[in-house]
This record gives C-alpha cells, structure tokens and sequence, in this order.
C-alpha cells in the first residue's frame, strides 16, 4: 500500500506551471488535475487529493472528478464521482466535501436506496425549491459527512 505524504507548497509550486484562467477551463476534466477556487484536485490512484492554497491537504479515497453530464453552477456524486460545472468559479474545498458527503451516503445506503431516497430527491429540490436545497435533510446530512472529513483530517484550525 502506498503512503501519502505532505508535500510543502513551495515544492508543489516549483513542480507545477501556473495555468491561465483559459488554460484552466481546457484541463478542466483532463490531465487528472483540477483547479478550483483555493486549491487543486488531483485525481491520483485511489482517490482525489486536495492541495489548498493555504498548505492544507485532505484525502478523499475513492472518488474521482469529471465536468462531464453536469449543468450550469451545478455539481452532484454519481457512482464514486463528482461531477463539476466547470464554469463554477467559487466551487471550494467545501462544496467538494459536501458531494463526498453524497458518497459517504451512497456507501452507506447502498446504491439503490441512495438513488431513491437521496439522489432523486435532492435533483427535484435543487430544481424546485433552490432556496431551501440545503436545508433537506440529505443536503445537511452530506454537508456534516463532508465536514467530518475535512476535520479529520485537520484542515479546519
């Protein structure tokens, strides 16, 4: 089994070509690196790890990233991705964390019931009352699993 390790970074920076905001959307779903607003995605075997800006790092096993089957200032999980709009510009480490949240739930669940008590739910709310989305229970219960990964792991202070 493979070991992460922390990586500063000023190492990761000198390793990596700054992407123009153009450069960004043409990888966006390729290369297996994501940039979102605070940080970057790198989808790496096993999982997606997250480098903040701030020098933080969180571990998400499991899960991988696409902006495929997605729409405008959307994101959803789906069988072990999140799927991203990519003109999204203040998606974050949180609103990642919140779609893993989706994942937790779907291993939880299980496939079936995930999609008839949490997925197509939460695509009818998202859609029918948007301003209340995040205040059904399978919305609070994916954004408490999500925080509970990010804390785990030390990313909050």
């Amino acid at each position: 089994m493979k070991k992460v390790g922390r990586l500063r970074l000023s190492e990761l920076e000198g390793r990596m070509d700054t992407l123009t905001k153009a450069e960004q959307h043409e990888y966006l779903g390729g290369n297996n690196t994501w940039r979102i607003n605070g940080g970057y995605l790198y989808e790496v075997e096993g999982g997606t790890l997250f480098c903040g800006d701030n020098g933080k790092f969180v571990w998400f096993p499991g899960i991988s990233v696409s902006s495929d089957w997605v729409t405008g200032g959307a994101a959803y999980q789906y069988g072990g991705t999140i799927h991203v709009d990519e003109d999204w510009s203040n998606f974050d480490i949180n609103d990642f964390a919140h779609e893993y949240g989706h994942y937790l739930q779907q291993k939880d669940k299980g496939y079936w019931s995930y999609i008839l008590n949490v997925a197509i739910p939460s695509m009818y709310t998202a859609g029918s009352d948007p301003g209340n989305h995040s205040t059904y229970w399978y919305e609070q219960d994916a954004t408490q699993r999500g925080e509970h990964v990010l804390y785990d792991q030390g990313y909050y202070y």
